[in-house]
C-alpha cells in the first residue's frame, strides 16, 4: 500500500488575494492620476470687490497677491473663492470695506 502524501496543496487564497489587493490599488492609483481634481477658475478681482462692497464677504485671507474669500451665498450658505489682487498695501484694505457703514466688516488675514 501507498503512503499517504503528507504534502498539502497550495492554497490559492494565498495568490488571489494578495494579487486583488494588488489590482484594486493600480485601479485607485491610475483613477486619481487620470482624473483631475476640481479647480476652480479665479473670479474677477473687479467681482471681489463687489461683493465686498455689497457686505457678502465675511472673511479675507491675503497671501502676496492670492487672494481667497469666503461669500455668504443667497441662502446662507458660505461658498469660498479665489482672485488675484494688487500687491497688499494700505489702498487695499482701505477698499476692503462694504459701501454700508452699517454692515459687518469682513475679517482679514494675512498669510505668510
Amino acid at each position: 500500500m501507498a503512503e499517504p502524501s503528507s504534502k498539502k496543496p497550495f492554497p490559492v487564497v494565498y495568490v488571489a488575494g494578495p494579487a486583488v489587493v494588488l489590482v484594486l490599488i493600480a485601479f485607485l492609483a491610475l483613477w486619481q492620476f487620470l482624473t483631475p481634481a476640481e479647480r476652480k477658475a479665479p473670479v474677477a478681482y473687479s467681482e471681489f470687490l463687489a461683493e465686498v462692497r455689497a457686505g457678502k464677504v465675511s472673511e479675507i485671507l491675503i497671501h502676496d497677491r492670492d487672494i481667497r474669500f469666503r461669500v455668504i451665498g443667497p441662502e446662507g450658505r458660505a461658498v469660498t473663492k479665489d482672485t488675484i489682487g494688487p500687491i497688499p498695501d494700505q489702498a487695499l484694505l482701505d477698499s476692503l470695506k462694504p459701501a454700508d457703514p452699517n454692515a459687518p466688516l469682513p475679517k482679514i488675514v494675512f498669510e505668510k
